[in-house]
């Protein structure tokens, strides 16, 4: 997994989008969390998961990791594009702290 400091700030990091852009690698040798920072400044999530992607087994994973890591419902994540590809754009549909201390108040 990523580093603590990186998993409880990801989203943070990320800047609490409602879309993030993600790149897969199945069968890899273990689960893993990682952001990458393109050449173009662009910010992408990496992960990589040790299943394999038959049926929808990967996305599956991959979906419940990085709710983990969101600490967020995995029900709140919805792949949008990019189903069978490595590269997916995944819809988060939580609250950031700051819209949650809004509708508390």
């Amino acid at each position: 997994m990523a580093s603590r400091k990186q998993q409880n700030n990801l989203w943070e990091v990320l800047g609490y989008p409602k879309t993030i852009s993600v790149r897969v690698t199945p069968n890899a040798s273990r689960s893993d969390v990682r952001l990458d920072t393109l050449k173009t400044e662009e910010r992408r999530v990496r992960i990589y998961v040790t299943t394999t992607p038959e049926n929808g087994k990967a996305n599956k994973v991959v979906l419940s990791l990085l709710a983990k890591v969101l600490h967020v419902p995995i029900s709140s994540l919805q792949i949008i594009q990019g189903e069978t590809s490595r590269d997916k754009v995944i819809a988060v549909d939580a609250l950031s702290p700051q819209e949650k201390s809004l509708t508390t108040a």
